[in-house]
């Protein structure tokens, strides 16, 4: 019942005090850790953790510890939403380890939400996958060595497409 804040910035303020109410009236005595399953939804992450008393885990942070410890590669791709790029998660985080992001370009935004919705919308999966997988050789043909599938949907999908070079 969260407004739609990813698709509408106009309803952020909304959605955030939607869920700080719901935080508020959740038993704190059970739960220890929670994580936000959506990665552009972290543009919520501070106001959420401000308002609980457990702890709020990070999908980017998390992508952080595992690039640190486990990935090589100079220059990685981020597919994701728009709005992900337009808060630059990943960008950052990849510029903090001292790593290069590739990025695709604006033309390519609109059919990388079109993947998001048509996992969203349960379409035919094979389609997908392959509209995927362009995405991911057009981050390849631009000199990205590993590509971060920085959207839940997009990782979900990311996992049929059998490739070693995704995250």
């Amino acid at each position: 019942n969260v407004a739609d804040f990813i698709s509408d910035s106009s309803h952020k303020e909304k959605a955030k005090r939607y869920i700080i109410k719901w935080l508020k009236e959740i038993d704190h005595a059970t739960i220890d850790q929670a994580v936000i399953a959506c990665n552009t939804a972290h543009i919520l992450l501070d106001d959420l953790r401000n308002v609980c008393g457990f702890e709020i885990l990070s999908l980017i942070d998390a992508t952080k510890e595992h690039v640190a410890k486990n990935i090589h590669a100079t220059k990685l791709g981020v597919l994701s939403t728009a709005s992900s790029y337009k808060f630059e998660f990943y960008a950052d985080m990849l510029n903090k380890l001292g790593r290069e992001a590739i990025l695709p370009t604006k033309d390519s935004y609109a059919d990388i939400e079109d993947i998001i919705r048509g996992v969203l919308s349960n379409r035919n999966t094979d389609i997908l996958v392959e509209s995927l997988k362009r995405q991911i050789g057009q981050l390849h043909d631009e000199g990205a060595e590993k590509v971060i599938l920085g959207c839940t949907e997009l990782s979900l999908l990311g996992q049929k497409t059998e490739s070693t070079s995704v995250i």
